[in-house]
């Protein structure tokens, strides 16, 4: 074997070695409420993170950590296991709720992350909403059903992470399946995503909004495979 051939194998094997550590490589623990402190206050100097209020684990390689600033602003925090490391994805404060879907192609992943003020707030509502629809060519016709589904959530804890309701994520699987609109010239199948989640915030039963003075979020999107989505504020008007 000739020394350019040694050379080249050496080199395959470095290379498939990096890669399967980068990738490949399974989750170690979990870091300590210090590192996050220090990571968090580390990236940036203005956050000044004081308080980790619980480590919440997803799944094996997703963590939701809610914190409380110098100030006492409420924050949330997104942890993701990415080539070999724990990475923080996004931080923010003032975002009492919002939605993390790990993957981005699987609606089942979709967890609803929540750190409200708990002297403005009782517990929430969380909504999936679908106006009807109704569209007619030719012969074909197609038509989708309003939709309403409600559940109640985060009462007796002010921050935390709930995975999507079963019946919510077989819902939007439905709502996304192609239909066939015969307007088009090929009759190509198309999806409408004009469905969404919502969300309330009640306190002694009535509807609320806790007050925020302003809001800053950091996303690292390259570490991450999955999306984040705002909860819309669902009105009395667009209920049944």
């Amino acid at each position: 074997m000739n020394k350019k051939r040694i050379i080249i194998i050496s080199l395959a094997v470095v290379v498939s070695c990096i890669i399967y550590y980068l990738y490949f490589t399974k989750p170690v623990q979990f870091l300590n409420e210090q590192q996050i402190l220090d990571e968090m206050n580390a990236s940036n100097d203005r956050i000044k993170v004081e308080k980790i209020e619980e480590i919440i684990k997803l799944d094996e390689e997703h963590y939701f950590v809610p914190f409380v600033r110098e100030n006492g602003q409420l924050g949330m925090s997104y942890y993701r296991w990415s080539r070999a490391k724990w990475r923080l994805i996004s931080f923010g404060y003032n975002k009492f709720a919002e939605v993390w879907q790990l993957d981005k192609n699987a609606p089942e992943t979709k967890y609803i992350v929540w750190h409200y003020p708990p002297d403005e707030v009782d517990y929430m509502k969380l909504y999936l909403m679908n106006d009807r629809y109704y569209s007619i060519s030719g012969d074909d016709s197609y038509y989708e059903p309003k939709t309403q589904l409600v559940e109640k959530i985060g009462e007796g804890k002010n921050y935390g992470a709930l995975k999507i309701p079963e019946d919510f994520s077989t819902v939007i699987k439905a709502l996304e399946l192609p239909y066939n609109n015969g307007s088009d010239f090929f009759g190509i199948f198309n999806v409408r995503h004009t469905h969404y989640l919502g969300l309330n915030f009640f306190k002694g039963g009535e509807e609320t909004y806790p007050e925020s003075s302003g809001s800053a979020t950091h996303h690292m999107a390259k570490y991450t495979k999955g999306k984040f989505d705002y909860l819309l504020v669902v009105g009395k008007s667009q209920l049944e």
